[in-house]
């Protein structure tokens, strides 16, 4: 997404999904990174809170997105001290080591 000029700014558990077997695709043709794909492993979905990060207004600054479990610290603590913020991509991507991290967690308490 961020190759393409894009932020999720709402990546949690619910969001990324994994398919139980790759699927044959077709690419879609305005998502540049896509061009070349034709295994789909996984959709991420829930993108309405998505925007382009070339095209950021000042004025999302004090707009909140994501889900708590899985908001980057640098979020959390303008949220918590109640200064602007503006979601970067480090910020979707500790969102996906939250969300790793989780699912890691949660495969090996399952299998006890």
């Amino acid at each position: 997404m961020y190759k393409d000029g894009w932020l999720h700014r709402d990546v949690s558990d619910g969001n990324v999904l994994l398919l139980p077997e790759p699927e044959i695709r077709k690419p879609l043709t305005w998502f540049e990174c896509t061009k070349n794909l034709t295994k789909c492993v996984g959709v991420i979905s829930d993108g309405d809170q998505a925007i382009r990060w070339r095209e950021l207004d000042r004025k999302l600054e004090k707009h909140r997105s994501g889900t708590l479990p899985y908001i980057s610290r640098r979020v959390l603590k303008a949220w918590n001290t109640r200064q602007p913020v503006l979601h970067t991509f480090a910020d979707d991507l500790e969102s996906f080591f939250w969300v790793i991290l989780c699912v890691l967690l949660n495969i090996g308490h399952e299998r006890k």
